[in-house]
């Protein structure tokens, strides 16, 4: 519910609190309804878990992701935000054999995370822990 409709809510339950217990008087079964009334405003001003979004499964996913699901690479394609991003990411999955461990995406050599934040920028790949070949692929003749 976004905060429009969260506020147009709260107002019309305050509004009824008020008129239950005004009415209260003449019925006293109304102190009850306006107790109700008066109960789901300050849970709901009061809780945190109902005014923040929910949470999202498929964003999750990746962070609990294991090599031991089959679909595990369906967590992390969606971060690439082009064709050639998520060509790039497959290659690498491929040749280093990369495998899902929090969140990031390690193998032989290499540890990836996707789509870091790196004040004011925002990288695509981050490479932590890469170990030099002897013979690079570019330097083969």
């Amino acid at each position: 519910m976004d905060d429009k409709a969260q506020a147009k809510t709260i107002i019309i339950r305050g509004v009824l609190t008020v008129v239950c217990v005004a009415g209260g008087f003449v019925f006293p079964l109304l102190f009850l309804v306006a107790a109700v009334f008066a109960w789901t405003i300050y849970s709901e001003l009061t809780d945190p878990k109902a005014s923040a979004p929910p949470v999202d499964a498929w964003y999750t996913r990746r962070w609990t992701a294991t090599s031991d699901d089959p679909e595990w690479k369906t967590y992390f394609l969606p971060y690439c935000e082009s064709p050639a991003v998520t060509a790039f990411l497959e290659a690498m999955i491929t040749d280093y054999k990369l495998l899902p461990k929090a969140g990031m995406l390690v193998g032989s050599g290499l540890e990836l995370n996707l789509q870091v934040e790196h004040k004011p920028y925002r990288v695509d790949f981050l490479a932590n822990k890469c170990k030099r070949q002897a013979d690079p692929v570019w330097r083969r003749g």
